[in-house]
């Protein structure tokens, strides 16, 4: 038992250090709505990592991943707030909008894939993405 969680836990720091450093350099990024684009790229990228690693069954790589398509979008829909825009007249958030429900669609595919005991972790970030989709979506049919 101890062997196998060892290696895991060890898995799990690296991964973590990995993406923290991916989401790092994007949060560097000065313009809110560049950032914002390169924050769902990071998600997008992210979530293929998750994907790889759930079908080498590595939960600790799939966690760490899922966590960062959540920070992904967090960043992205912060982003999108502090570039002082009107959403109605800011072609960034329907980006965002559209790009978010594709993350999202791949995103339950990839639930439907996995393993039942690996689901909750999945559909736990599917449901948060759903949340930052729709309040990208309210401020845009928000009258300012």
């Amino acid at each position: 038992m101890m062997r196998r969680l060892i290696p895991m836990l060890a898995s799990l720091l690296c991964a973590t250090v990995l993406t923290a450093a991916d989401l790092d350099a994007v949060r560097s990024e000065r313009d809110p709505n560049r950032r914002a684009e390169l924050a769902l790229n990071n998600a997008e990228m992210a979530l293929n990592e998750t994907r790889n690693a759930a079908h080498a069954g590595d939960i600790a790589k799939v966690t760490a991943a899922l966590n960062e398509v959540r920070e992904s979008a967090d960043l992205c829909y912060d982003s999108l707030r502090k570039s002082g825009k009107s959403p109605r007249r800011n072609n960034h958030y329907k980006k965002a909008e559209l790009k978010l429900r594709s993350l999202i669609r791949m995103l339950d595919g990839f639930t439907i894939d996995i393993p039942l005991d690996q689901r909750e972790d999945a559909a736990a970030t599917e449901r948060h993405m759903q949340e930052v989709h729709d309040h990208i979506l309210q401020d845009e049919m928000e009258a300012r």
